[in-house]
Parts: C-alpha cells; structure tokens; sequence
C-alpha cells in the first residue's frame, strides 16, 4: 500500500498543477538529477498594457530573522524526489507539467526579502530576459517584496522559472498557481461534534481569519465579522459570496430564527477576500492567496480558515513554514477529488491541520480525499448553512475544516491550549473512526467537543 501511495504521489508531482478548487462542491437544497544548465532561453517579450502598482515603499524589511526556506538550497528544483520523500517535507520541487488552466497564462512570482535585494533582482531580469514586473507588492507581514511577471507564454515562464530556482536558491520564484474553491432546517453537526448546547459566547472574540471569497451581511453575522480586506489584483472581480458566507457562519455564526449556530459564536472574523469569478467559475491565485495572508497577520489572528486547495506551490509552501513559527493555528479543508487523488495544498503542509469531511451517520463523504496527510474529521455533508436568499444544505471538506477552526477558537477563548498543540489535543478528544487508530480516511477521527450522540 505504501508503494502504491508513493508511486500515485510522485506523479502527481510531475503533473501537479490543477486547477485548485474551492474544497466544497455546494449542493443546494431547502433553505497539485541535477541535469546540464539548460539552452538560453528563448526570446522574451514584455506585454503591452500591464499595469505597474507602486509597492507602497522602499524600504527594506527588518531583517533581525534570516530567510528561511523550507526547502533545501542544496538541491536543484529538477532533481527528482527520492523515494518517500515528500516536497511539503524540504525535498525540490519537480518541474510540474503545464497545463494551460492550472496557472495564470504565462506569470510568475519572485520575491526578495529587503527593497535592495528586490531592486537588484528585477534588474538582473530585466537584462537577461528583457522583463519588467507588471505588479510589485511589499508584504510587511511576510517581510517580502513580491514581483508579478508576465511573459509570453508558459514554456518561457517555465523555463525562466527553472533557471531561477537553480541559480538563485534564495528567491522565491513560481508560477501564479490558480486556486479555486476546495422549511425548518435540520442542524446535525452540532449533535456530531458534542456541542450539547449552543452559547452565544462560546468565541469569546477570538480573532479568526477566513482565506475566501466576500463574505455578505447575513444575519447570522451581524455581531461576528469585524473586518473585511479584497486582495485581488487588478481587474479582477470577486466571486459570489455564497461560500465565503457559509464558512463564516460555521464558524461563528449565530441565528435564532433559524436555530442557527456556528460552533465559535463570539468570535471576531477577519474576511480576507482572495477568490475571484472567472469563466463562470471561482479561484484564486498564489499572489492573492499570500496577499491574503500577508494581511490577516496584520490583523493579528489566531487561526486562519483556508477552504481551499490545490497543488504545491514554493511562494505558499514558503508562507506556511514562517506562519509556522507564529502563535497562529492553521486549519485547511482536506480536498473533494476522491479516494484516488493525489495531495492537496496548503493542508498536505506540515503543521496544517487538514480535515475531511463525514455526515450524520459519520460516513466519510465520499468524494473527499484521502492520504496520511488528513489529521481530523468534522461533519461536512449537508449541512445547513445560511446565505443572503436564506439557506441551503451545502457538502464538501471546505466546511468540515470551518468546523475545525471554529473549534479551535472556541478552545482559545477558554485558554485550554496552548496554540502550537491544537492538531495533537484535538485529536486526542477525536472519536476514532475506521480503523483503529489514526488511518488516511478519517485522520485520528471525528472532532468532539464534548459527548457525542452515537450514529442512529
């Protein structure tokens, strides 16, 4: 089974960029050997029309932290994974296979750590590939200077791409990756998950950031979303703000009318707003996803929702590894692709807790992912959600993980824990599903808050 896993994993590396989904498929109802340096690369042209965004300063980034990387430097990006070896675990990253809709048509990332660094950088571009960036954004919070290219086309940003990785181990560069979303009505999870009786207080004002689409003024809402921030570029149009709602309102959202309670009512939610409508669809994008980031820890959160997912990407691997380090929770959704898909990011990361989806019976949903990689479960199968037209039953592991973070808040307003052991607490109160013990299905089981009602 091992072998098995490894060898599904590898390829998924090599093909790796998907499309990132929005981890929640919404159902309505009622209510991703060191080789010879490569051939110069082919002529570049710079496109005609691209806006250039002052990066609001030049000033270099406090730099009493060296940058660090959860990579090895050693190594170049086209050395291919040994066996068992996971990118998320600090191997390289192997040149993934383009897909025209897994990225933003020929972009790419590069970010430095002080405005010195970034000037040289774009320079050095400019002059070997005839480039110039079409965005700049100074993230204070990351200590980045992140620079958007757009070139003529995916092989010459992959080959570019390429050459950086090899030549300048300490700049992060990568492709835009594109990430899309991972009568009365009758309310289970509460039930599932041991919450005996809703409290309006049970958030207590814990400061929880959402990475997702606007979050609209239902009132489920009114007393918990205290700030709200979009981090699309430019020209970009936000997505509807069904699922954004929804997660919010799982997490701490509070209805009497509808008999309505999120599992961290009281809390504070700051609503980065990183999603975007585009071909009729919604995702986002590794630049308006660490922007998101970027501000939320401006905001000086606690626990940070991310109901999405896709594959790996250096610049968000990168994010992850420094949120690490801060007293913030990270809690993502598992991913809907089936018991056959490969990983997802940002939950396949170490140190995010990534959740999966069960129902009222505590069945795993069945198109949620699995792999070692899943750490808990929480119900995420028709569950009843509020939206600006009322309602409706929504699945997917999007809303499990809103459940998860809605926990941990509710733990830190009670000062139980202390943040970096919340994947280990919780599952040490899971009830254990599936196989004995911790398993690729359920991760160590279903989260519990308290006493549960057994499956009917």
């Amino acid at each position: 089974m091992v072998g098995r896993r490894i060898t599904r994993y590898c390829i998924g590396v090599i093909g790796a960029l998907a499309t990132i989904t929005l981890c929640a498929p919404l159902v309505a109802g009622p209510g991703g050997l060191r080789s010879a340096p490569p051939p110069p690369p082919p002529p570049v042209t710079t496109p005609r029309g691209g806006s250039t965004v002052p990066d609001g300063g030049s000033g270099d980034m406090p730099r009493d932290r060296p940058f660090t990387t959860p990579w090895s430097v050693e190594h170049p990006d086209d050395q291919p994974l040994r066996p068992g070896q996971r990118p998320a675990d600090g191997g390289p990253f192997a040149l993934p296979v383009l897909h025209p809709d897994t990225i933003e048509p020929g972009e790419l990332l590069v970010t430095w750590r002080s405005a010195t660094d970034a000037a040289a950088g774009e320079a050095e571009l400019t002059a070997r590939f005839g480039i110039q960036p079409v965005e700049r954004l100074k993230l204070a919070a990351l200590r980045w200077h992140l620079a958007r290219y757009r070139l003529s086309g995916n092989e010459q940003a992959a080959h570019v791409r390429q050459r950086l990785m090899r030549e300048h181990p300490t700049w992060l560069a990568d492709f835009n990756t594109r990430y899309a979303a991972a009568g009365a009505p009758h309310h289970y999870a509460r039930d599932r998950i041991g919450i005996a009786r809703a409290s309006r207080d049970a958030g207590s004002r814990t400061p929880v950031g959402i990475l997702d689409g606007p979050v609209a003024p239902v009132p489920a809402l009114a007393q918990s979303l205290a700030a709200s921030q979009t981090l699309l570029a430019a020209g970009e149009t936000a997505a509807s703000p069904t699922h954004g709602t929804a997660v919010a309102a799982l997490i701490a959202g509070w209805d009497e009318a509808n008999s309505f309670a999120g599992v961290a009512p009281g809390a504070r939610l700051h609503a980065a707003v990183v999603m975007r409508h585009r071909a009729g669809a919604s995702d986002t994008t590794t630049r308006n996803v660490v922007a998101g980031l970027d501000w939320l820890l401006g905001q000086r959160v606690e626990v940070i929702n991310m109901s999405i997912g896709g594959p790996p990407n250096r610049l968000l691997a990168a994010a992850v590894f420094q949120i690490r380090k801060l007293p913030v929770a990270l809690v993502s959704a598992a991913g809907n692709g089936g018991p056959d898909a490969e990983p997802v990011y940002p939950a396949a990361y170490p140190g995010v807790i990534a959740v999966t989806a069960t129902d009222a019976r505590d069945r795993i949903y069945g198109q949620a992912n699995r792999g070692e990689y899943v750490a808990l479960s929480a119900p995420g199968v028709d569950v009843w959600v509020p939206a600006p037209d009322g309602g409706f039953y929504a699945t997917g592991t999007s809303f499990a993980a809103a459940m998860v973070s809605g926990a941990v808040a509710r733990t830190l307003s009670q000062r139980a824990a202390s943040r970096d052991s919340f994947a280990t607490q919780l599952c040490r109160h899971a009830r254990d599903l599936g196989e004995p013990g911790p398993d690729p299905v359920f991760g160590c089981g279903l989260l519990q808050l308290g006493a549960p009602k057994r499956p009917q």
